[in-house]
């Protein structure tokens, strides 16, 4: 069945499906991207073994945060950017 076939319901139905699958895709790809960088950062010295130590856990805690804040700060300048143009 062709797009053109679709009921408008459809389409929608279809494009809003389409979106959430690339906003996962952009979540995934975000965690990725936290996930090596901190991993370089705080683990480049680490002794590894068992389980991480308290100094190691710290970093990666504080490197998440850092990085998810200045992710959502971003996010944030964008949208009033974008709103300031409509």
């Amino acid at each position: 069945m062709s797009a053109s076939r679709l009921s408008d319901a459809d389409q929608t139905r279809v494009q809003q499906a389409i979106q959430e699958q690339q906003q996962v895709a952009q979540v995934q790809q975000a965690i990725a991207r936290l996930t090596d960088r901190c991993w370089d950062k705080c683990m480049a010295n680490a002794k590894l073994g068992n389980k991480l130590d308290g100094s190691d856990t710290a970093c990666i805690a504080n490197c998440a945060n850092r990085f998810l804040d200045t992710s959502l700060l971003l996010m944030k300048r964008m949208v009033e950017k974008q709103q300031g143009q409509l």
